[in-house]
């Protein structure tokens, strides 16, 4: 991956990648990174996403939203969404509050329901629990890789790794 080019996807922001890069979203806690991608063209987007619903028409910034940012993220890509394999990373109560875990529940609903409406099937999910992710795509390949916590990054496949206890 040293000869890629990394972008780093930073909070309520949607970038897309070429096949000479690699898309990077850190310390994910309760957000969720919505990685998209299209094996055909061997294009994706990353959608690192804040809070639950649609924004505000007062937003300044609407892609902190999940269903803006799908939305987005799909459009960027420039096909139909049927065409694109989909992970989740990240909605972990870090800060393992009884609120904190209704937020997190909020987000991942949120963009779950999204995802199912626009079309797009989830892959593979690394949701819940209370330990921080992170999560990068190689678009060349599709490969996508997930960290928890201080642990390394390990390939994300078909599994569903999901934990809903604070």
């Amino acid at each position: 991956m040293n000869s890629h080019t990394v972008i780093e996807v930073e909070t309520g922001r949607v970038c897309l990648g070429g096949p000479g890069e690699v898309l990077h979203a850190n310390a994910l806690g309760s957000c969720i990174a919505v990685v998209l991608h299209d094996p055909t063209r061997h294009r994706g987007a990353l959608a690192h996403v804040m809070l639950p619903g649609a924004a505000p028409v007062s937003a300044t910034e609407p892609n902190r939203y999940a269903v803006n940012a799908i939305e987005t993220a799909i459009t960027l890509l420039e096909t139909e969404p049927n065409r694109l394999t989909a992970w989740l990373v990240g909605g972990a109560n870090v800060l393992r509050e009884p609120e904190g875990e209704f937020l997190c529940q909020q987000i991942r609903d949120s963009v779950l329901t999204t995802m199912a409406q626009a079309g797009v099937a989830v892959r593979g999910r690394s949701l819940g629990g209370t330990e921080r992710r992170s999560v990068l795509l190689v678009v060349k390949t599709g490969e996508v890789y997930c960290s928890r916590g201080d642990g390394p990054e390990k390939p994300i496949h078909a599994e569903i790794d999901e934990e809903r206890k604070p």
